[in-house]
């Protein structure tokens, strides 16, 4: 038994009834599936095989389907993939836009199939009205729609599973939610200090011994408006914390505390910024780059 994800665009129309005509196909066949619209699609991971379904309008895919293909080209180019797209009349490969066919060919998948649609009222507003009288009509072909279907099951049956993502470093992570929880304490730090005691900001400049120019700049910006300017730094600590101890963000949030460790090298704490600073760019660097390539199964 094969797990697959049927997912479409739209919310009803031919497009929602071929992709359940298809879930129901395989699950006739012993597969397991999830048949959900695009939108609703939140993680690739637990299936082997995807079929995904667009409208077609004047020549158009659907931009929220082109989206879908875009964002996840690495998740489906180890998968078995299948498209198709409904009319509402033609039923000829050529209904593929260069750019869709781009994506296709980058994924590996077979080339789409397209159905005819239906336009079964006059107020179906997916429709342009001065199209009703030459595509009013129900053109969908259900026994190729199963044909199709069937094939999809006896090909699903062969599918590999797809290879594990390869994980970053353990080492980044770690430094990473390091770096997140000393930045939330450090902007809960300063909002205490902001609330309680403001004017010590004054002579930290001096304190730290920066250079002459960056006490002047410190004077008149901290030293003489510390509400203002130490908030800033509050509220920068407080979504560079927040970044780092997420998952999408993480990248964000060690760019940003090596920014700051910078700030604090032009203030003079060489001695605690320097160290940092190289553990953060080299946390980064690991993090970034990208991972080896791998062969598709």
């Amino acid at each position: 038994m094969t797990k697959a994800l049927v997912t479409y665009t739209g919310r009803r129309g031919a497009v929602v009834e071929i992709a359940d005509e298809v879930a129901t196909v395989l699950r006739g066949k012993g597969h397991e599936v999830d048949l959900l619209p695009v939108h609703r699609v939140r993680d690739l991971r637990p299936y082997r095989v995807v079929v995904l379904g667009s409208a077609v309008y004047a020549g158009r895919w659907s931009t929220a389907a082109a989206r879908f293909l875009r964002h996840n080209v690495s998740a489906l180019s180890v998968r078995q993939v299948w498209l198709f797209a409904c009319g509402p009349l033609r039923t000829d490969p050529d209904l593929l836009p260069t750019k869709v066919d781009m994506l296709v060919r980058s994924i590996g998948a077979a080339d789409p199939v397209v159905f005819g649609g239906a336009a079964r009222t006059a107020g179906d507003s997916a429709v342009p009205w001065r199209w009703h009288s030459q595509l009013a009509g129900d053109h969908l072909d259900r026994k190729r729609i199963v044909d199709w279907a069937r094939e999809i099951a006896r090909r699903a049956e062969d599918a590999q599973p797809p290879p594990e993502p390869p994980r970053r470093p353990q080492w980044t992570d770690e430094v990473a939610a390091v770096t997140g929880v000393v930045f939330l304490l450090a902007s809960f730090t300063n909002l205490c200090v902001i609330l309680l005691a403001p004017r010590q900001y004054v002579t930290i400049a001096e304190w730290a011994g920066a250079p002459e120019w960056v006490r002047e700049v410190w004077t008149a910006t901290a030293g003489t408006y510390p509400w203002f300017w130490m908030t800033l730094v509050a509220v920068y600590q407080l979504v560079v914390g927040a970044f780092a101890l997420s998952g999408s963000r993480r990248l964000l949030g060690l760019a940003g505390a090596a920014l700051f460790h910078v700030g604090l090298l032009a203030l003079g704490l060489w001695l605690y910024a320097a160290p940092v600073l190289v553990l953060l760019l080299a946390a980064l660097w690991s993090a970034a780059k990208p991972p080896p390539e791998k062969e598709k199964p």
